[in-house]
């Protein structure tokens, strides 16, 4: 959990995100419909539903990963995950901190994924204990999140000066807080069940 302010401000600040918009009339369609973006998250029952008063951000940058990162500050919620994918397309993935207790690939791109749930971030930043991370930790009974991307279209968001797409998804999985004691993992506090769906542009860099 040392990491995880760096990891926050990496997610939220380190690409350019795909905003919020009062939608755009899909122009590949007949009809005339408005394309809002929305992001509904459940939180151990809780369903939460994120849209245009809220911070949605999403971006694909080159050969290094996918961001989504989810806030609202009247929620109190803040949701973002980050997948290595090499290329935006439809498919499932295994998301998770590959630090700590977790069983991972030797693979240094892997070490970047996580996914993190917890509250707004503000000045002063909430406690560590009070945020929740997906590990592969089989020990310790935790697993990835799954990550299903379902569609990725061609869709221009209005006032983006950078090319984008509609991706649309769904996720869910078990978070927890992991602590190490006496040379040994656990979990600190309750897990986190977290599951979802969304329908957002995504900004390609």
């Amino acid at each position: 959990m040392r990491n995880l302010i760096g990891t926050l401000l990496f997610l939220t600040g380190s690409f350019a995100n795909c905003g919020l918009s009062a939608g755009k009339k899909d122009m590949k369609s007949t009809a005339d419909i408005e394309f809002v973006q929305t992001l509904e998250l459940t939180v151990d029952g809780i369903k939460h539903t994120f849209g245009q008063n809220d911070i949605l951000l999403m971006s694909h940058v080159g050969q290094e990963g996918l961001t989504l990162s989810a806030m609202s500050e009247k929620k109190n919620i803040q949701f973002s995950f980050f997948v290595y994918a090499g290329d935006l397309k439809p498919g499932t993935y295994k998301v998770y901190n590959c630090k700590g207790p977790s069983i991972c690939e030797k693979d240094l791109a892997h070490e970047n994924e996580d996914v993190i749930y917890g509250p707004y971030p503000k000045d002063p930043m909430p406690p560590l204990s009070s945020y929740r991370i997906a590990y592969n930790a089989p020990s310790l009974g935790l697993a990835p999140l799954d990550l299903v991307i379902t569609s990725v279209s061609d869709e221009q968001q209005q006032g983006n000066p950078w090319k984008t797409k509609r991706v649309k998804g769904e996720f869910g999985g078990t978070l927890a807080n992991v602590e190490k004691q006496d040379q040994n993992w656990h979990i600190e506090g309750a897990t986190t069940k977290v599951a979802g769906k969304f329908d957002l542009y995504c900004t390609i860099r």
